[in-house]
């Protein structure tokens, strides 16, 4: 073959990987398009969820210690002076469970029938509907903070499921441009010792 048509070949080539490259873009650009209006509402609604599974994880914490507090006050100076203390209690972890509510998954059912069913028997004990002793209610207090720790650590695995979904696409799209790169670098030593 003469210069002529080397040069004439390698701008064909080069226009060619050009008019490829282009149209994998517009592919992956009518691809992400057509995402984005898909998960249009969804964004909102899901940046709102993750905002109240994290309000409410860092609530449960500060519930689940005073719960804590309240066994060990209970402990040493007796349930008489928990009473209106576990009422306040009582009362937030009802209202942030409602708050929550929307947002559950149907699995999380039994960990929310076990915190009410707790908050019930504290409650009918202190107010002495039921028969028992104290202790039976410093260790109901005892298993109302097991059970809420148990419920903050439930949904921080449902939390991590949004953040790893999130890199997980953000990988392939790496692994997708990687390649892509890789092929046209082979496809450029291909030309040059051809």
């Amino acid at each position: 073959m003469s210069n002529e048509y080397i040069s004439l070949i390698s701008a064909g080539i080069g226009g060619m990987v050009a008019l490829i490259v282009l149209a994998v873009n517009q592919l992956m650009q009518h691809k992400r398009w057509k995402e984005n209006l898909q998960r249009k509402g969804e964004d909102k609604y899901l940046d709102q969820k993750i905002d109240t599974l994290h309000e409410t994880n860092v609530e449960l914490f500060k519930l689940a210690n005073n719960a804590l507090t309240l066994a060990r006050i209970g402990d040493d100076k007796g349930t008489n002076y928990i009473a209106d203390e576990y009422k306040i209690l009582d009362e937030k972890i009802r209202s942030v469970i409602a708050l929550l509510s929307p947002y559950l998954s149907k699995d999380k059912k039994e960990e929310i029938d076990i915190l009410y069913d707790l908050l019930t028997e504290i409650r009918l004990r202190l107010n002495k509907e039921v028969c028992g002793e104290e202790k039976d209610i410093i260790t109901h207090l005892y298993w109302l903070n097991e059970s809420i720790w148990e419920f903050r650590d439930q949904l921080s695995i449902d939390m991590k499921t949004f953040y790893t979904d999130n890199r997980l696409n953000s990988n392939w799209s790496l692994k997708l441009f990687s390649i892509s790169v890789l092929f046209n670098i082979l496809f450029i030593i291909y030309i040059l010792f051809m």
